[in-house]
């Protein structure tokens, strides 16, 4: 599957991610209100009050349809990260130019590719790529809690719209009740109001299931995000593992020399052979002192003996 742009960079854009969902849901909300029955129970349970029932069954097709436009992207993600293959050989500092340039061009912003070029560029730089690769993994977990913000506030922002349409379908069915004063009439305005409460309760019956369905497509989609981002993670760090231990070289960050691996193994093992050497050279200078210690303690022995 080939991209034409990133999927990351569409969803960063704001008129393309809330005007179509938003448009679209609106659409097919008018189209339900027009073709049901009015006389239905669909059209009883979806819009018999019609500003709060249709305002939550828009916000909640406003929902579905973003959350199908973000799947949608995943899945172009998904299969763009299963069509790039990591070079199979040793790479130097030289082959970054050559790496970067063989990129395909409509891949280039994908969330692998982008955080291998990202990573690549740094190491041109002299920077160092291990904290750098961290960074952008949490940057990338961050750019999918972000992702799902429309959604959180949609959950929360439904179920409220739905206890509103219940107070206030109470609260106008009990609008006649101080005007009955002759008990025939208060026993008609009691079966009215039964029929209120029936009609105020399922808009927070609306709004409560329309909840539970995106706070379950919320919660698939975000697990299965968080999923690749850790594999980009894993490719990652096996795709770093691929360059030449003897290119490391003297970096500088803030000021600080940080010597590079090898660089390091070699004083290392400098250190320790000049340390056994002199631990060596100290134990024979410590032998011969005893030894002429002992050959002088030996001698007043022997003139006694002559």
């Amino acid at each position: 599957m080939r991209l034409k742009g990133s999927p990351m960079k569409i969803l960063r854009n704001p008129l393309f991610l809330y005007a179509p969902p938003s448009l679209v849901a609106l659409v097919v909300s008018g189209l339900l209100y027009v073709l049901l029955p009015k006389s239905s129970f669909l059209y009883t349970f979806f819009f018999n009050s019609l500003p709060i029932q249709f305002l939550s069954t828009w916000l909640f097709l406003v929902g579905i349809f973003f959350w199908y436009q973000r799947f949608h992207f995943f899945k172009q993600e998904q299969a763009a990260f299963a069509t790039i293959k990591m070079p199979d050989i040793t790479i130097g500092t030289e082959d970054i130019p050559l790496l970067i340039k063989a990129m395909p061009a409509e891949l280039k912003e994908t969330l692998t590719l982008k955080r291998v070029r990202e990573l690549l560029t740094a190491l041109s730089f002299g920077e160092d790529i291990i904290r750098l690769s961290e960074e952008l993994s949490r940057r990338d977990m961050a750019d999918v809690e972000r992702g799902h913000l429309t959604l959180d506030i949609l959950k929360n922002l439904i179920p409220v719209i739905g206890f509103l349409g219940t107070v206030v379908g109470l609260s106008l069915a009990m609008v006649a009740f101080p005007q009955v004063t002759e008990p025939a009439a208060l026993k008609n305005e009691l079966r009215n109001f039964a029929a209120s409460l029936s009609v105020a309760f399922n808009t927070t019956l609306l709004a409560l299931s329309y909840t539970i369905a995106i706070i379950m497509l919320t919660a698939y989609l975000r697990q299965r995000e968080e999923t690749l981002v850790a594999e980009v993670d894993q490719q990652i760090k096996t795709f770093l593992q691929k360059f030449r231990a003897n290119q490391t070289q003297i970096r500088v960050r803030d000021g600080e020399e940080i010597i590079g691996e090898m660089q390091l193994a070699q004083f290392e093992k400098a250190i320790t052979a000049s340390f056994r050497q002199a631990v060596k050279e100290g134990v024979e200078i410590m032998a011969q002192k005893y030894a002429s210690l002992q050959t002088q303690q030996e001698r007043p022995y022997r003139k006694r003996e002559r």
